[in-house]
């Protein structure tokens, strides 16, 4: 079924950022934890639409808003802002 194969890529393209993220080692565990909060949120949100979805070209066009939404997460270190509006 398509919808399974979907949400299927979905947790994929999160599980993906996730890595990414614990990866980052400019991120505190608070800021790793927040960031990894909203992809979690991202996925599930796509997955319910996915779920929602009543034909395939719905399905698939849900599964790219959920990918994309995952893709823009990007966290930044708290240090990086507060050295940016400093100057």
């Amino acid at each position: 079924m398509l919808s399974l194969k979907a949400k299927a890529e979905v947790d994929k393209a999160a599980d993906a950022k996730k890595a990414a993220i614990e990866a980052d080692n400019t991120l505190t565990r608070e800021e790793k934890d927040a960031a990894i909060k909203q992809v979690d949120d991202a996925a599930q949100a796509a997955k319910d639409a996915i779920d929602a979805a009543t034909t395939n070209a719905d399905v698939a066009t849900e599964q790219g808003k959920g990918e994309t939404a995952i893709a823009a997460i990007n966290p930044k270190c708290r240090q990086e802002d507060d050295s940016q509006g400093s100057h």
